[in-house]
C-alpha cells in the first residue's frame, strides 16, 4: 500500500503530466518504486507492478542505469537482488519484457562476464563484492526477491485512480449487466481426421452483451464460410459442422470471429487435416542374422504415412503378439524397432510389424479414432547364428536415450527411452534433474520414463543406468532434455476504462520456446504504427486517447508451435462528474483529537478537479499540501487530523471537469474520544503458568466498543488460539494460559469504536529453562588429553530468566538413533573458557574406540532442562582391540555328535573397530584335579556371529565341556569371557517306557500309566525332557495319524482329555530329549466312560435354616442308558461379585436337599445344582438362583436378569430370594414398571402364600 502525494505540473485541471507519488522516485520522465519487502517471484512482482498500471524496470539509457545503481548503493544496506523485466530468450538474446527492446549490448552494465554467462532466465540488479558496485546478474525467476516498478509520469494517474470496471460511467450498479464487447471462452482447436467419419466440427464460443455473432473463415479472412457456400456446412452459434468431410475440399486453416456493437475479436487460427496411412512394401527383406548371445534389432519396414499425431507400433512373432512385460529382454520402441538385449537360437522365427495411426491425449481433436487404420508388414525373419555360450557386458545401445515426441512441448506426455545390450536380467534406473512428482512414472521394466503434462521446468539432464547382476557390469548414459512451449500468457491484457486525453501503455507478455512474435489487432485487423498509435513488440502505446480509439484489442503471440490470443476492451470515456453511485454519506462521526478521512469518489472523465466547502464556503485547500491539519489528499479525499469540536459541520465535495460539475454533502459530528484508562502492565510468568494482562478503556457511551490484541504487531485470534482468553473488568484484559516462550513479546491492546481507537502496549517476559546453546562444535584446535576424549565448545543461548546452573552433554553414535546422557552436571563455572567469556567448553571422556559420536548440549537452570542444541558433526574415536567380552556364553543342543557354543554378539559400539570376530575355545571339563588337564581347542569365527559348532563325536553324547570366547578385530584380540560349562549334543534315547496301561477317568478323559525309564546318560544319551503319549481310535483309526500329547518332567502317568465318550482308543508312550524321541511302547486299549448326566436339576429353592445357613431343595434327575449311573448331586454357590470358578461345592450325594453353612449377611449369592457320575459332572441348573441373608441391601445385578418380551412391550425382571428366620420373601423386580413381593412360611414342607 502506498501513501500517495500527487502534484499537477500542468496548469489545466485535466492536465496530463504529474509529479511522482510519495514513495516513488523521479528520474527524467519516469517514476520508479523500489519494493524491498515482501519478497516476490518474478511473476508475482510483474503482476504487482501491473496493478499500479506500471511495469517491471527496463533500462533504456546509461543515465537511467546510473540512477538505479546510485539509488541502490545509498539505500540497499542488505545488498538484495532486484527483479527487472529483463529476460534471456536464448541464442544470446536478452530483452526487456516490459518494452520488447533488446538489452543494451555493453559489458559495463553487468557485474562481470561470468554473471552474464550464468544460467537463469531473469535479469536482476545485484551487488558484486569483487567490483564493489551494483550491476546486472542472472537468476531464476522462481526465487523470491525485491523488485523495481517503473511508470511514465504521463501515466501516474493510473496509480491514484480507483479501480474501474465496465459499469464506470454508466447507470448500471451491477457490472455483470453492463453491455460490453465479446470475450472468447471456448477457443477452436486443431483437428485431425484419422479414419472415416460422417461429421466433423470446429467450435468457438464468446460471451458479451449484446450476444456476439459469429463468422468462420478458411485460409484467409476473405474466404467466408456459410451454408450457401456449401450445403455440407452448418453454423450453430459458434459451432461449424462439416458433413462428409473430404481432404480436397475441407483441409486447411480456419478462424472464428465474434462480433457485437463494441467490436470484433478473432480466434487463433486452427487447422483441419486428414491423416494418411499407406501400405507396406511387398518386397521381401533379407533376414537379420545376429550372432547368438549378442544384442539385435529388427527394423519395421517403411511405409508412407502422414499424421500430426504420429504412429504407434506393435510386433508379433508368428501369430502371437509380443508382450515385453513377459519377455523383458525384448523392447518395442516408439521408433518402431524391436530390440533384443540378448538373442539365442530360440528367438529364430518370422516377425511382423503392425503400424497404427495414434490418437494421443494432447490439445488436438482426433476424429474417427474408433476406426483408426492399421497395417501389418510382411514377415521379418530373424536367423540367429550359433555361437559358443558367452556372457556380454552391459552396453547401452547407440541410439538411446531417445525422446518422444522428438520435439517435446510443454503440456504433452513425454517419453524417455533407454535400452541396453547385455546378458542376464537387466535392471534400469533413472536420475532426473529435479524432484519427481506423480507426473513421473516408469513403464516397460523401467526402460521408459514418462512425464505427463510436461513443464518447462522439467528440462535438464536425465541419466539412465543399466546393471546386470549376472555379469556384474553396468552402463550409464545422460541426455539433456529441452522442452519447448507454445506461447502462453503470463501477463494477459486487461480491459481499460480511461478518460480522453490520457496516455495508455498496454502490455502483454507470453512465455514460449522458441520466443514469440507479437502482433496487435483492433477489431480483428492488424495494428501498425500510426501517428496516434505506437506498436513496439508486446507493447502498445496511445499517447493521447480519443473516442475513436475505443474498441476490441487483441495481442497475438506466435511461434512454430502455435498462436495464442489475449483480448480486452478499451473504453475511452468522456462525461461530466456524477455522484450517482457513490455520494457522500448524509452524516459521519469523528472522535475528539482523532483523525477522519471524508472520501470523495465521483465518476468523471476526464479526471476532475476537486474543491472542498465547509458550511458552504471554500476551504481554500492547496494541492500537494502534506503538513496542514486539514488537507486534501492526491485522490481528492479530505483528511482532518486532531479533531476539535469546531470541526463539526457540513462538508461539501465539489468536482469539475471540462464537461460539467457535481457536488455531494455530509454532516460531520464530533464525539468524545476513546481512551485507554487501565493500560497493560509489564508482566513476568513462569513457563506453563497463566498470566493476566489488564486493559480497560473509556469511550462515548453512544458507540460500541471492542477490544483487540496484538503480539509483536501481529493480530491475535482469541477464538482459534485457546491459550488466549479475554476477561477482566470490561472484558478487555487478556489471559494467557499455559504460557510458552512463543507468547513472549510486546502486547498491544486496542480499544476501537466505529469512529476512533486508542491503544497501549506492555511486555510479557516468560521465564523458564534456558534456550538451546548455539554453535556447538568439536574443538580440534585444543588436543584432548587422550584419544578417547573429545573437547566441545559452544555459546549460551537465551537465558529465559535465571542464570544457568549446569550443563548436560548428550551423545549419539553412528550405530544408534537415540540420544543418551554422556556427561552429567558440567558446572557453569567450569565450562567458562578463560579469555573468551562468551564461549563454554567441556571435556567428554569415556568414549569408545572405533565409534563416531555426535554431541549436543542441554543447559539447565532452576526451572528445568532447556532445549538441546543442534548437534555437532560426527567425531570418530581411533579404533582399538575390543575390551568388552561377550555376554551369555553358553550352548548345548545341536546335532548328535556336535558341541554347540553360543554367545551374545557384541553390539557395534563395543566392537571398538572393524573386522570383528571371535576366538572360540573349548576342552573337556576336568573333574578330578589329579587327572592330567587337556589342552584348549580353538577356532576363529569371522564376522559378528553368535554361535559356533564343532564335531566331538557321537560316541560321547552329553559330555560336559569348558568353553570361553574372546572377541578380536583388525587391531588385535580383546578380553576373554569367564569360563562357562556346557554339554555336547544329546543322542537319541535308547530306553522305552514299560508296563503301560490305562484307566478311564471320565466320559472324555483317560488316565495312562507307565513305568518310567532311568534318567541316566546311558539310557537317555543325555537328559530326560519328558514323555509323549500317542493315541488313536481303535475302530477306524491308525497309528500313522495318532494324536500326540506331550508331558514334561520325570513322571509316571498322564491324563489325556478331549476324547469321545463311550469310545475305544489305543495308547502308547515314548520318552524324548533335545535330540529327539525314543522308541514307542506297546499299545494298550482303553474305553472311555459313558456320557455324564445330560439333564439338570429343576425347581431349585432356597429356604431359611439359621442366621448363617440356608437349606436348598431341588427336583432330581434320572439317567439314560447312554449315560453313566448317577452317583449324587453337587450344590455350587458363590458371591455375585465372584466368578463361578471361585464357587464352593457341597456334595449331598443322592439326597434332593442340602444345607449350606457359613453364609454372610448382606451378600447376594448365586447358586446352581448339578448331578454327577463316573462320566463326570453333569449340566447345572439354569438360570442361577439368587439369594441373600436378611439384614443386607440387595443390589440389582443386570447380568442375572431375565428378558421377557411380548408382542408390543419389553421389560426386564429378576427374582431374588431374601431369607430371614421369620419367613422367605420372594422379590420380583420388573424394570421399569413395578415391584411384587410374596411371603412364605419358613417351613419348606408346608409353604403358605402370604401377602
Amino acid at each position: 500500500m502506498f501513501w500517495i502525494t500527487l502534484l499537477l505540473t500542468a496548469s489545466p485541471i485535466w492536465g496530463q503530466t504529474y509529479d511522482c507519488p510519495q514513495d516513488w522516485f523521479e528520474h527524467g520522465d519516469h517514476c520508479y518504486h523500489f519494493s524491498f519487502n515482501p519478497l516476490k517471484t518474478y511473476l508475482q512482482a510483474k503482476e504487482l507492478c501491473e496493478d499500479y498500471g506500471a511495469a517491471l524496470l527496463s533500462i533504456e539509457t546509461t543515465s537511467e542505469d546510473v540512477f538505479i545503481k546510485n539509488w541502490l548503493s545509498q539505500r540497499d544496506q542488505a545488498k538484495n537482488l532486484w527483479f527487472t523485466s529483463g529476460v534471456y530468450l536464448g541464442d544470446g538474446m536478452f530483452v526487456w519484457q516490459s518494452t520488447g527492446a533488446e538489452l543494451i549490448d555493453h559489458l559495463d552494465y553487468w557485474t562481470s562476464i561470468n554473471h552474464m554467462l550464468k544460467t537463469g532466465a531473469n535479469i536482476v540488479y545485484g551487488y558484486s563484492g569483487s567490483s564493489q558496485s551494483y550491476g546486472w546478474m542472472r537468476t531464476d525467476g522462481t526465487h523470491s526477491l525485491s523488485y523495481i516498478c517503473e511508470i511514465p509520469r504521463k501515466e501516474v494517474y493510473r496509480i491514484i485512480q480507483e479501480a474501474r470496471d465496465y459499469s464506470y460511467g454508466t447507470f448500471y450498479t451491477n457490472p455483470s449487466l453492463v453491455p460490453r464487447g465479446p470475450e472468447m471462452y471456448i477457443n477452436p482447436i486443431d483437428t485431425e481426421i484419422l479414419g472415416k467419419t460422417r461429421l466433423v466440427f470446429l467450435e468457438c464460443e464468446a460471451k458479451g452483451l449484446p450476444q456476439p455473432t459469429y463468422t468462420w473463415t478458411r485460409n484467409s479472412s476473405q474466404d467466408v464460410i456459410t451454408p450457401t457456400t456449401d450445403i455440407r456446412y452448418t453454423l450453430t452459434n459458434g459451432r461449424l459442422s462439416i458433413q462428409d468431410p473430404t481432404e480436397s475440399k475441407d483441409a486447411g486453416q480456419y478462424q472464428c470471429e465474434a462480433e457485437n456493437r463494441f467490436g470484433k475479436i478473432i480466434s487463433a487460427p486452427v487447422f483441419l487435416s486428414f491423416a494418411f496411412l499407406g501400405d507396406f512394401t511387398n518386397v521381401d527383406r533379407a533376414p537379420t542374422r545376429p550372432a547368438e548371445y549378442s544384442g539385435a534389432i529388427l527394423e519395421c519396414p517403411t511405409l508412407q504415412a502422414r499424421s500430426k499425431a504420429g504412429l504407434t507400433y506393435q510386433w508379433k512373432r508368428g501369430r502371437e503378439f509380443i508382450i515385453t512385460d513377459l519377455n523383458n529382454y525384448m523392447f518395442i520402441s516408439q521408433d518402431g524397432k524391436l530390440y533384443f538385449s540378448e538373442v539365442t537360437r530360440s528367438d529364430n522365427g518370422e516377425y511382423y510389424c503392425i503400424t497404427t495411426l495414434s490418437s494421443p491425449s494432447d490439445s488436438r481433436n482426433y476424429i474417427g479414432s474408433a476406426q483408426v487404420p492399421s497395417r501389418i508388414s510382411r514377415e521379418v525373419n530373424l536367423d540367429v547364428i550359433a555361437q559358443p555360450s558367452s556372457e556380454a557386458a552391459v552396453q547401452i545401445q547407440d541410439s538411446f536415450i531417445q525422446v518422444f515426441p522428438k520435439i517435446p512441448i510443454a503440456g504433452q506426455t513425454i517419453a524417455l527411452e533407454c535400452f541396453a545390450y547385455g546378458s542376464g536380467n537387466l535392471k534400469y534406473s533413472w536420475t532426473t534433474p529435479g524432484k519427481q512428482d506423480d507426473r513421473f512414472s516408469l513403464l516397460d521394466s523401467s526402460r521408459v520414463l514418462t512425464i505427463a503434462n510436461a513443464r518447462l521446468g522439467d528440462s535438464g539432464t536425465y541419466s539412465c543406468t543399466v546393471r546386470s547382476r549376472k555379469t556384474d557390469t553396468f552402463g550409464t548414459k545422460m541426455f539433456t532434455l529441452s522442452i519447448e512451449a507454445k506461447p502462453f500468457f503470463t501477463l494477459p491484457l486487461k480491459s481499460q476504462h480511461v478518460g480522453t486525453g490520457k496516455q495508455l501503455t498496454w502490455r502483454c507478455e507470453a512465455r514460449s520456446i522458441p520466443r514469440a512474435v507479437y502482433t496487435w489487432y483492433k477489431n480483428g485487423e492488424p495494428l501498425l504504427n500510426t501517428s496516434d498509435i505506437v506498436v513496439i513488440r508486446n507493447t502498445l502505446v496511445i499517447p493521447a486517447l480519443e473516442k475513436k480509439h475505443s474498441g476490441m484489442y487483441q495481442c497475438s503471440a506466435d511461434n512454430i508451435h502455435g498462436t495464442t490470443m489475449s483480448s480486452a476492451q478499451l473504453r475511452v470515456l468522456e462525461f461530466p462528474p456524477t455522484f450517482n453511485k457513490s455520494p457522500l454519506p448524509s452524516s459521519m462521526m469523528g472522535a475528539r483529537l482523532g483523525n477522519i478521512t471524508i472520501a470523495c469518489n465521483p465518476e468523471a472523465a476526464p479526471y476532475p478537479m476537486f474543491t472542498w466547502l465547509f458550511g458552504g464556503n471554500d476551504m481554500s485547500l492547496r494541492e500537494g499540501d502534506t503538513t496542514s491539519r486539514i488537507r486534501m489528499l492526491a485522490n481528492g479525499d479530505l483528511l482532518l487530523t486532531r479533531l476539535v469540536d469546531a470541526d463539526g459541520g457540513v462538508y461539501t465535495c465539489k468536482v469539475e471537469n471540462s464537461l460539467g460539475s457535481a457536488m455531494s454533502t455530509t454532516n460531520l459530528k464530533i464525539l468524545t474520544r476513546t481512551s485507554i484508562s487501565v493500560p497493560p502492565v509489564k508482566r513476568e510468568v513462569i513457563v506453563n503458568n497463566t498470566v493476566f494482562i489488564p486493559c480497560r478503556a473509556s469511550h462515548d457511551p453512544a458507540l460500541d466498543l471492542i477490544y483487540t490484541w496484538q503480539l509483536n504487531g501481529h493480530n491475535l485470534d482469541v477464538q482459534r488460539d485457546t491459550t488466549y482468553q479475554l476477561g477482566g473488568d470490561g472484558r478487555g484484559g487478556l489471559y494467557i494460559r499455559s504460557a510458552q516462550f512463543r507468547h513472549q513479546g510486546e502486547y498491544t491492546c486496542t480499544a476501537s469504536t466505529p469512529v476512533d481507537q486508542d491503544f497501549a502496549s506492555s511486555t510479557l517476559t516468560v521465564l523458564g529453562p534456558p534456550g538451546e546453546p548455539a554453535g556447538v562444535y568439536n574443538d580440534i584446535a585444543s588436543p584432548p588429553p587422550n584419544p578417547r576424549t573429545v573437547r566441545i565448545k559452544w555459546s549460551d543461548g537465551k537465558l529465559n530468566g535465571p542464570p544457568i546452573t549446569f550443563y548436560m552433554i548428550e551423545a549419539k553414535t553412528n550405530y544408534s538413533s537415540k540420544w543418551y546422557l554422556q556427561t552429567m552436571n558440567v558446572s557453569y563455572s567450569s565450562a567458562i573458557v578463560v579469555g573468551d567469556s562468551d564461549k563454554r567448553s567441556a571435556l567428554v571422556d569415556n568414549l569408545k574406540p572405533g565409534v563416531a559420536y555426535r554431541f549436543r548440549v542441554v543447559a539447565v537452570n532452576q526451572y528445568g532442562f532447556g532445549t538441546p542444541s543442534i548437534p555437532t558433526d560426527y567425531k570418530t574415536i581411533p579404533a582399538a582391540p575390543p575390551e568388552v567380552p561377550p555376554k551369555m556364553v553358553g550352548g548345548g543342543g545341536g546335532k548328535v555328535g556336535e558341541l554347540r557354543i553360543t554367545w551374545k554378539p557384541l553390539p557395534p559400539e563395543d566392537q571398538f573397530g572393524w573386522g570383528i570376530g571371535y576366538l572360540v575355545e573349548w576342552k573337556l571339563r576336568q573333574i578330578d584335579i589329579g587327572t592330567s588337564r587337556s589342552m584348549w581347542a580353538q577356532a576363529r569365527v569371522y564376522g559378528n556371529k553368535s554361535e559356533y559348532s564343532t564335531t566331538v563325536g557321537a560316541d560321547l553324547p552329553y559330555v560336559e565341556y569348558e568353553v570361553r570366547v574372546t572377541p578380536f578385530n583388525m587391531f588385535g584380540d580383546g578380553k576373554a569371557t569367564l569360563t562357562a560349562f556346557i554339554y555336547s549334543a544329546e543322542g537319541l534315547p535308547v530306553s522305552t517306557p514299560t508296563k503301560v496301561y490305562a484307566d478311564s477317568y471320565n466320559s472324555t478323559a483317560v488316565s495312562v500309566h507307565w513305568k518310567p525309564v532311568k534318567n541316566t546318560i546311558q539310557s537317555m544319551k543325555g537328559r530326560l525332557r519328558g514323555y509323549k503319549v500317542n493315541y488313536w481310535l481303535r475302530e477306524g483309526g491308525d497309528e500313522m495319524h495318532a494324536i500326540q500329547a506331550i508331558f514334561y518332567g520325570d513322571i509316571d502317568h498322564a491324563i489325556i482329555i478331549g476324547l469321545l465318550p463311550d469310545t475305544w482308543y489305543y495308547f502308547n508312550v515314548q520318552v524324548f530329549n533335545t535330540a529327539g524321541n525314543g522308541q514307542k511302547s506297546e499299545k494298550y486299549p482303553q474305553e472311555t466312560d459313558r456320557y455324564r448326566p445330560m439333564r439338570y436339576p429343576t425347581e431349585v429353592h432356597v429356604h431359611s435354616h439359621s442366621t448363617e445357613s440356608a437349606k436348598v431343595t431341588f427336583r432330581g434327575i434320572s439317567t439314560q442308558v447312554e449315560e453313566e449311573p448317577l452317583r449324587g448331586y453337587m450344590i455350587k454357590y458363590w458371591e455375585t461379585s465372584d466368578d463361578i470358578r471361585q464357587a464352593k461345592t457341597l456334595d449331598v450325594e443322592k439326597a434332593n436337599a442340602g444345607i449350606i453353612y457359613g453364609l454372610k449377611k448382606g451378600i447376594v449369592y448365586k447358586l446352581r445344582v448339578l448331578g454327577y457320575s463316573q462320566g463326570g459332572e453333569g449340566k447345572m441348573s439354569s438360570p442361577a438362583t439368587l439369594f441373600t441373608m436378611a439384614g443386607g441391601s440387595i443390589p440389582y445385578d443386570p447380568t442375572s436378569t431375565d428378558i421377557m418380551a411380548a408382542a408390543s412391550s419389553l421389560s426386564v425382571s429378576t427374582t431374588i430370594t431374601v431369607i430371614s428366620w421369620e419367613g422367605v420373601i420372594i422379590v420380583r423386580i420388573h424394570y421399569p414398571y413395578s415391584v411384587g413381593v410374596s411371603l412364605y412360611s419358613p417351613d419348606p414342607f408346608s409353604l403358605q402364600r402370604g401377602s
